[in-house]
């Protein structure tokens, strides 16, 4: 999913890249896709957006026309909106502070939608978008948000040819446009922005890649990563986050797509600050790409039978509370998670597990941190 980082967040990535360049939820609840959204029925949230530890989560669904809204500023009192939306399958979901727009990938039409003012919305409002893109992708999935630069990730399939490929959108103010299409050598999944880098999971493996200054890259062009890496004790990664105040990297793992119990959760502390240099000391070039291995012996992996973790497809931390959310596609039909931050491996029960048909992505927004 996702976020803006930080001038301190590009201080470290411009040090990687001169290495390279050197180197050449326990208590069970309502189900949140709810039928009766009345406020009645859902605790609305009252708390002031504007505060400075305002918290609300974004979640879409592949299966339903709905848009969770969960304000998890106090994970033990969260309150629940829902909004009703023009699709019945979405994906890659994204929140813009600054400018009080939410972007969503929209499967039903293919293009990307933005809804404004999402933030004073009433529980069950029924919403059109405020601004569509051109229908341009097949079989798109995650998103990943700089500026006014939208990225969707689209994955290979019989649709499109069996391409996998970048769509860059624009958001002039008054539309979004298209106006970059990248071609990928890996198959894609979830993104998001590091600096000016683009952190890209390579579907059906345990690989990260890394595109240096990826927006500057032709119209047209096809892509090979800068870096590309593998992380030990994954079987199949889908969802990434990366948190620049904290520079920790979290990933997920469906495992086999089959089981809806075999998913886990992988957390990456002090990555580029050391975890990405210590890998790259033993990298190598092959195929116009740096490879290296991040060590299971440098991750922490949270799985097992208490987790409820199956096809966890979507992943974001919340660095202020400790707090890891997760959009769980297959146990019980979908899933919202949330996780203490781990102090080790292990089969943690989630502070936070609610079901939610269709789970297929998270947003957190912290309000009034930039």
């Amino acid at each position: 999913m996702k976020k803006h980082h930080s001038v301190f967040a590009f201080f470290k990535i411009f040090s990687v890249a001169c290495m390279l360049a050197a180197l050449a939820f326990s208590c069970q609840k309502e189900d949140l896709a709810c039928t009766d959204c009345s406020e009645s029925n859902i605790a609305i949230s009252a708390r002031n957006h504007n505060s400075e530890d305002a918290t609300d989560l974004y979640i879409s669904t592949n299966t339903g026309g709905t848009i969770g809204i969960v304000d998890v500023t106090d994970i033990n009192n969260v309150g629940e909106r829902f909004i009703d939306v023009v699709n019945t399958d979405g994906d890659g979901i994204f929140y813009d502070q600054p400018s009080n727009v939410m972007y969503q990938v929209d499967r039903s039409n293919n293009r990307v939608n933005a809804y404004a003012a999402t933030t004073t919305l009433p529980n069950g409002a029924a919403v059109s978008p405020s601004m569509m893109s051109t229908s341009d992708f097949n079989n798109g999935r995650e998103m990943a948000v700089k500026g006014n630069f939208i990225v969707v990730a689209e994955d290979a399939a019989p649709g499109n040819g069996n391409m996998n490929r970048f769509y860059v959108y624009q958001n002039t103010g008054s539309s979004i446009s298209l106006v970059k299409t990248f071609n990928a050598t890996i198959n894609l999944w979830g993104l998001t922005f590091v600096g000016n880098n683009l952190y890209a999971v390579e579907d059906n493996s345990s690989n990260l890649a890394i595109y240096n200054n990826f927006l500057s890259n032709s119209d047209g062009s096809t892509l090979t990563p800068s870096v590309k890496l593998t992380i030990s004790g994954i079987v199949r990664t889908h969802g990434i986050d990366y948190n620049a105040e904290n520079d920790v990297l979290t990933l997920t793992d469906v495992g086999d797509a089959g089981s809806s119990t075999d998913g886990a959760i992988h957390v990456i502390t002090n990555f580029t600050s050391s975890k990405l240099g210590f890998a790259m000391r033993t990298a190598r070039y092959s195929g116009g790409a740096f490879t290296a291995t991040i060590p299971m012996s440098q991750q922490v992996r949270l799985s097992g039978s208490n987790t409820f973790l199956g096809n966890p497809v979507d992943v974001d931390y919340n660095y202020e509370t400790g707090e890891i959310f997760v959009a769980e596609r297959a146990n019980g039909g979908g899933r919202v998670l949330a996780f203490n931050f781990p102090s080790g491996s292990g089969n943690p029960t989630p502070i936070y597990n609610q079901t939610f048909a269709g789970a297929s992505a998270v947003h957190l927004n912290v309000y009034n941190v930039y």
